[in-house]
């Protein structure tokens, strides 16, 4: 509830802004591996089926071509089911899970169909859906040399998460999701900086290629190449929040406007100003 609201009253109040569309989102880019696997969890498939992680990649997809509309239109695309409807579903469902038990989604229907299969079908689907729509609503505002490096950088985390998948086989699942985790909030943080003015930088970013090289590591350090990911995303998105505070004048964390120093003289802050 609140996640649909904020924008709603942001606006009502006349205090939105780009850089609290980076704040939100770069959250939500967070919360949107580990919804999508808690929720495929419950549906209980498999590590190793594509059913489990099927519509976790294609979320990831929606979430990070939602925001490519909003880089280049300045405003995001919804339909009238969309993520929020989405939404309610996964939490109806965690809500029959609590009522029922896990094994409800497991129950024969006709057809030989499951319950869970209502995951697979309506968050893949769904999502895929709104792919297509954002694809399109998008490469009608640019040029698609300036699309290219954004595709490319969703297109390599997608890469590397499959790389994995293919390979977790009965392995430890929780360094592939922090790893995941981290590389998606990672590409996602470097694509909304551009809503505030940051250039792309460098697309192929280390976390992702860490989260590729799970696959190639031993067992036993495969945690290591996880939290290397996840330490590598946090220093990340930390430069960054320095570096636009800086720019805006206020201490990271706060909305404290620090006084700007004096300057050494009035050629100096010409020089400042220019």
């Amino acid at each position: 509830t609140l996640d649909g609201s904020d924008g709603k009253q942001a606006r009502a109040t006349k205090s939105g802004s780009a850089l609290g569309e980076v704040m939100d989102h770069g959250v939500d880019a967070l919360a949107t591996v580990l919804i999508t696997v808690s929720s495929m969890d419950m549906a209980a498939f498999g590590a190793s089926s594509w059913c489990t992680w099927t519509p976790v990649l294609t979320s990831c997809a929606g979430f990070y071509l939602s925001n490519m509309v909003l880089i280049h239109k300045g405003r995001q695309d919804f339909q009238d089911v969309d993520i929020q409807e989405m939404l309610c579903g996964i939490q109806a469902a965690f809500g029959i899970g609590a009522w029922r038990g896990a094994g409800f989604f497991r129950r024969a229907l006709p057809l030989g169909l499951t319950p869970r299969w209502l995951f697979v079908v309506a968050g893949s689907g769904g999502s895929v859906a709104n792919c297509a729509m954002y694809v399109a609503s998008v490469a009608k505002t640019d040029k698609p040399a300036h699309l290219r490096p954004q595709f490319l950088a969703l297109g390599a985390f997608l890469g590397a998460a499959a790389c994995n998948v293919a390979t977790l086989g009965g392995s430890s699942v929780a360094p592939f999701v922090l790893a995941a985790t981290a590389a998606f909030g990672d590409v996602s943080r470097r694509l909304l900086h551009q809503r505030v003015g940051v250039p792309p930088g460098a697309w192929l970013t280390a976390p992702t290629v860490l989260l590729l090289a799970l696959p190639a590591a031993p067992e036993r350090a495969r945690w290591r190449v996880a939290l290397a990911a996840a330490g590598l995303a946090f220093v990340g998105a930390a430069r960054s929040a320095r570096a636009m505070a800086d720019a805006l004048g206020v201490d990271v964390f706060t909305t404290r406007r620090r006084p700007p120093p004096p300057p050494a003289s009035p050629e100096a802050w010409r020089t400042k100003k220019r």
